[in-house]
């Protein structure tokens, strides 16, 4: 078997078109959204999509994305079909708050996809604050 090592825009875009193909979702929230890249990637497939960063200067390069906290969505109840943290979840102080919010904030049957660096230390104790 050949492997291709992948761009990072290529990743993205098979994660994407992966989410989309299982999932099929209308709205989308990309939490810990940085510049912005997963929104306008899932956006280009014609996903309606926003995005939440903490971070003020994340939020001058991305359309569609907000100054927030994980921990406190600022969305309505029920407004999601789908919800992404890409290298985000072990950034967060109370992770738990998170998965309380994700349970708020998706609509029924809703999705949340979580990637995280594999990390023996870091994603050890994180899955032990859950």
């Amino acid at each position: 078997m050949v492997y291709k090592e992948l761009s990072h825009k290529e990743y993205l875009d098979l994660l994407v078109k992966k989410l989309i193909g299982d999932f099929n979702p209308k709205r989308v929230l990309d939490v810990g959204c940085g510049e912005g890249e997963l929104v306008s990637t899932f956006q280009k497939h014609g996903v309606e999509t926003y995005g939440i960063d903490i971070s003020k200067q994340s939020l001058l390069h991305a359309r569609n994305v907000v100054q927030a906290d994980a921990e406190k969505i600022p969305f309505k109840n029920n407004t999601f079909d789908l919800m992404i943290a890409h290298h985000s979840l072990e950034h967060l102080k109370n992770p738990e708050y998170f998965i309380k919010e994700c349970k708020r904030v998706l609509k029924e049957n809703g999705i949340v996809c979580v990637v995280v660096p594999v990390s023996p230390f870091g994603l050890t104790k994180l899955w032990r604050a859950l």
